[in-house]
């Protein structure tokens, strides 16, 4: 079994565990274009803006810059990113997720997940109210500028149902190192229960109630082809606290 530790250990600022999740974040620098539609939490679409985003490094890459425009109507935010927060895990294929370290009482939940292919951004924020609840999610798909991919078709799960194999990423709390074994899947319907499906082959888990007193876990799915499957989880303790994020990327 394939058990790797990709990083060995955090030696203060600028350490190993810093040092991968900056060349992973870097897996993300280009011109990305795209769009962020808005659904409700029953799925129905809201709201769908065009996207331009670049990301580029500067000072020998040890900085970046994010603009990101969007129209109807027109809105500009810039940027400059020197390092990578806690609550932002970054995996080996530049798959990232982003969330709280804590859930607390009255807090609205929200979590971004992203996956990265070669000329393909699948990226997706998942959002609740105060009181815990799911209520909308934003999808952003996003193909590299100049280049030829395209959207998939929506999610299905008949195109997920069998075995699966491939790698899985964690990092846990409380830990310097992002681990990398093995792993396997044999998808059934019950196993799909709860998830609900997007178009571009995307798709989520989220608990229709969160609270700081209960263990809980929110999902993204992709199918970025019809035999490659990448999966990104955030996992968070009775109370409230993060645990560990994966990514786990299987193909048939």
């Amino acid at each position: 079994q394939l058990d790797t530790v990709l990083s060995l250990q955090r030696s203060g600022s600028g350490g190993v565990l810093e040092a991968v999740q900056w060349d992973n974040f870097c897996r993300n620098l280009g011109v990305w274009r795209g769009s962020f539609a808005t659904y409700d939490h029953n799925l129905q679409l809201k709201d769908e803006r065009p996207s331009l985003l670049t990301l580029e490094s500067i000072a020998d890459q040890s900085m970046a810059t994010l603009t990101l425009r969007r129209w109807q109507p027109d809105h500009e935010m810039r940027q400059v990113i020197s390092s990578i927060g806690r609550q932002d895990i970054f995996f080996s294929s530049g798959a990232f997720s982003k969330g709280p370290m804590q859930v607390a009482p009255a807090m609205v939940f929200a979590a971004e997940y992203a996956f990265v292919g070669a000329d393909r951004r699948h990226r997706l924020v998942l959002l609740t109210d105060s009181a815990g609840q799911f209520t909308s999610t934003v999808l952003m798909r996003e193909c590299r500028d100049g280049s030829a991919a395209t959207h998939r078709p929506p999610l299905t799960a008949q195109q997920l149902l069998g075995p699966w194999n491939g790698v899985q990423e964690t990092l846990s709390s409380g830990s310097n190192a992002l681990i990398q074994e093995a792993c396997s899947l044999v998808l059934d319907q019950n196993q799909l229960e709860g998830l609900r499906f997007l178009p571009d082959a995307g798709g989520f888990r989220i608990p229709s109630q969160i609270s700081y007193r209960e263990g809980f876990a929110v999902e993204a799915w992709w199918l970025a082809s019809p035999t490659r499957l990448e999966r990104l989880v955030r996992r968070y303790d009775h109370g409230g606290a993060w645990r560990c994020s994966l990514h786990q990327q299987l193909e048939r």
